[in-house]
């Protein structure tokens, strides 16, 4: 098992920030307060954390930030997006969706995954949970990267309410008491870190339309909406904790003032009283002192600081209408994110007392990975942890962190009431959301990182329904697809890789999934990686063998590849190239490294008509390496990719390997660039760019179709085509919803494109036929042969007669 320290840059950003901030500067103050902190390695008893590092939260909001900076390294907030995609609607006489025009084929269906085994690893995770005030099947849920979802029947089915906008994590909801069609959003990935906020949206119609409020940050603020609460006997006023502050609406949203600086995690009402509210702070990493605890007894227009919790990074608050001078906390230390302690209110939030000292006297840490809470020293009360207290008995105490406990003393005892592995009731861990419905109020929730769960009564022997099937929130980082096969595989953050075989799933690997690559020649073996480059051979209902290099740790996006013309020979790339020709048996280095000071390689491509040329991208600067023999004992030149910004992917030309597109992410004017050795003409000669009418969001992919050199391109808010007659790009958008899409890849035999979206899961859409005016004129028995065949991509094709005219021969 791996020893594991956490980290994350979301408390490196203290979120109050009105400038922007460069991305180095986060970096280098990561590694300032990682040197600062004690804390210990522990052991796990959790097998999804076995692929985990010390660095792997921060790798991967590392991941996501290196993608949405401008061209001077500052980070650009999803604020962008939205104002780029509502640019691009209002320039393309668009209404919320992209018109179809004749000449588009597109028309995405949704694939899944939406469901998994109630002991599986889930669709991925979701930060909080909101109900409707009379109807017990009515609940709303907001994952960090799938938008707002919406069930009327309990969880057996799902709606996602935020499909029309660029998709934003969502940090909280809030429903109208009294019309429970205004919904309001806490924008962001609160948890997580992974997007930032563009402030609070507003819903008046049950969340089928959307408008920003009065509380809306810019492209260059750094902030975050944590939690949001309302007023159940004045609606129109509304209190935001954020990252900034405590801000204050009276009318609804429209306006707000900040009543309270700082930078706040929590705040909630006191049950019955409505001029009581309490909230907490949050403290970074390498600071002295405490999280706090604040309270206001005027309806929140003056705040009173009752408690500093020192040594504490977070604290979450709980309250009950079974006993309303109760107030419940839980706190995680600020050195190792172990618990701190909980502690226990009886005089409405004026005085607190610590009532629990985890290890002391056998006692255990209620927010560590084993199941006894005997690992001490570690935790992730950054990360996952939330409390509830029963609305029935405020005695019943529950908290959640990597596992779920649960105490039936007032918090003096705990025992585990769920958790991801092991014997015993078994829930996907890491627990973001703890709330018990104000209908059935025995009910309890819990939102983690694989989806949406709820019990009654719940004790360490309750049965934990999974409400999660219909939720398609998948958050994937790469696809693969076969001509000859009839499943896909990819693999999705928090939920490892996903077998998809025509709307049925299956779990293939633990961590966190990653790249995923299909043998063209043997439908039964396909490769799936985890984290830092980690890779399996899979037989399809088989073994699964670690084929990973060697002492190698790569990329948080290792990249892999299968080469066009062998099925067995593997291309891999960390800070070397490596190669297999044995299916990962064995690797040889192909290169000397090609990156330095932990830098790894961002993208590995082979050219489809030469075998022995290879591109890599350096994903630390502007340097494309490539090698036209194969790469083994020679070195490897770079071209200097002239263009500044973050490269992103690399697609090269079939029929000529000197002739390559790159596509960049964040927000630049370059998004797409094609690379051409015979274009001497051009300037700068070789170069030439292809933004033409891109909106100004980040390219995150692209795919060539052979079959007739049509060009598609997945961006932060959708699938784009081009042709080799166009000179714009055109949406290929119909069905699909307005998200990022991480990969694209088609599948010759069914004529369809597939696209693996970072947070709505997998989709796929007939692609592209052109229609350019062809003839078609038949050819005599056997006038026509391809040799070999069949055959892995290497042919010759024969003519037997005399053909008049310039023919165009598909084959397929």
């Amino acid at each position: 098992l791996l020893l594991c320290t956490p980290l994350i840059a979301q408390q490196i950003i203290d979120g109050n920030n009105s400038g922007p901030i460069k991305l180095t500067d986060v970096v280098e103050k990561y590694k300032q307060n990682q040197q600062n902190l004690s804390v210990q390695n522990q052991e796990s008893d959790d097998p999804d954390e076995i692929a985990e590092g010390k660095d792997y939260h921060f790798d991967r909001w590392l991941w996501y930030w290196k993608q949405h900076l401008d061209q001077d390294g500052y980070m650009v907030s999803p604020m962008k997006n939205w104002e780029e995609w509502e640019k691009y609607k209002h320039a393309n006489a668009l209404n919320n969706v992209a018109a179809k025009t004749t000449s588009n084929n597109s028309q995405w269906v949704f694939e899944g995954p939406d469901s998994s085994a109630a002991n599986g690893k889930g669709v991925g995770r979701i930060n909080v949970v909101a109900f409707h005030p009379t109807d017990v099947n009515t609940y709303w849920v907001g994952s960090p990267g799938g938008g707002a979802w919406k069930t009327t029947n309990n969880g057996v089915s799902w709606t996602c309410m935020t499909d029309q906008n660029p998709l934003l994590g969502v940090s909280d909801i809030v429903i109208n008491p009294l019309n429970p069609n205004t919904i309001y959003l806490c924008t962001g990935d609160g948890d997580g870190g992974d997007y930032y906020s563009i402030g609070i949206l507003k819903s008046t119609n049950g969340g089928q339309t959307w408008a920003t409020t009065g509380l809306t940050w810019t492209t260059i603020n750094s902030k975050q909406a944590n939690r949001i609460v309302i007023n159940p006997q004045d609606t129109n006023t509304i209190f935001v904790a954020a990252s900034d502050g405590i801000h204050r609406s009276y009318n609804g949203g429209t306006t707000w003032s900040t009543v309270k600086g700082g930078n706040f995690k929590q705040i909630l009402y006191h049950p019955t009283d409505t001029t009581i509210l309490y909230a907490t702070t949050y403290l970074q990493p390498g600071s002295t002192g405490g999280a706090q605890i604040y309270r206001s007894g005027d309806g929140g227009t003056t705040w009173t600081l009752i408690s500093t919790l020192s040594g504490a990074t977070r604290i979450e608050l709980a309250v009950s209408p079974a006993n309303i001078a109760i107030v419940k906390a839980v706190a995680a230390k600020l050195t190792d994110y172990s618990l701190l302690g909980v502690y226990t209110s009886t005089d409405t939030g004026h005085t607190f007392t610590i009532t629990f000292t985890p290890c002391s006297s056998g006692t255990p840490n209620i927010l560590g990975s084993n199941t006894s809470g005997s690992d001490c020293t570690y935790g992730q009360g950054y990360y996952d942890m939330c409390i509830a207290l029963s609305p029935t008995n405020a005695n019943n105490v529950y908290v959640g962190g990597i596992n779920s406990w649960y105490s039936t003393n007032g918090g003096t005892s705990w025992s585990i009431l769920n958790h991801g592995y092991g014997s015993g009731t078994k829930v996907h861990p890491d627990k973001h959301c703890l709330k018990f419905s104000p209908v059935n109020t025995n009910r309890l929730f819990e939102g983690n990182d694989g989806g949406i769960y709820w019990a009654d009564n719940p004790s360490g022997s309750s049965t934990w329904n999974n409400a999660t099937n219909g939720l398609g929130i998948t958050e994937f980082y790469r696809l693969a697809v076969s001509n000859i096969a009839t499943y896909q595989v990819a693999g999705g953050q928090d939920i490892g890789c996903k077998y998809v075989q025509s709307k049925k799933y299956a779990d293939v690997n633990g961590g966190d999934g990653m790249g995923c690559q299909m043998d063209f020649k043997d439908s039964t073996i396909y490769y799936v990686a985890s984290q830092y480059g980690a890779i399996n051979r899979n037989t399809l209902g088989g073994s699964q063998t670690n084929i990973t290099v060697p002492g190698q740790t790569g990329a948080w996006v290792t990249p892999y590849i299968i080469e066009p013309m062998c099925h067995n020979c593997l291309l891999a790339g960390y800070q070397k190239v490596y190669k297999s020709t044995n299916s990962g048996t064995s690797w040889t280095a192909l290169s000397a490294a090609l990156t330095s000071g932990g830098v790894n390689l961002l993208r590995v491509a082979v050219a489809p008509s030469d075998s022995n040329t290879i591109y890599a991208i350096n994903d630390g600067n502007r340097q494309l390496f490539y090698t036209h023999t194969g790469g083994g004992g020679t070195a490897w030149p770079y071209i200097n990719v002239i263009y500044s910004g973050s490269m992103s992917d690399i697609a090269i030309d079939p029929k000529n390997k000197n002739h390559f597109w790159i596509t960049y992410s964040g927000y630049n004017t370059n998004e797409v660039v094609e690379f051409d050795s015979s274009n001497t003409t051009s300037v700068p000669p070789y170069w030439k760019i292809l933004k033409y009418n891109l909106p100004n969001v980040p390219v995150n992919c692209i795919k060539i179709d052979t079959s007739n050199m049509n060009i598609y391109i997945g961006t932060d808010v959708g699938v784009f085509y081009k042709d080799t007659t166009m000179t714009t790009w055109q949406l290929y958008n119909a069905g699909l919803p307005v998200v990022r899409v991480n990969d694209l890849q088609i599948n010759y035999a069914t004529n369809e494109i597939w696209a693996a979206t970072y947070g709505r899961s997998l989709w796929k859409s007939p692609k592209q036929v052109n229609v350019l005016g062809v003839s078609v004129v038949p050819i005599a028995l056997n006038g026509l042969t391809v040799v070999p065949n069949p055959n892995h991509g290497n042919f010759t094709i024969n003519v037997k007669g005399n053909i008049s005219s310039n023919t165009t021969a598909a084959v397929r």
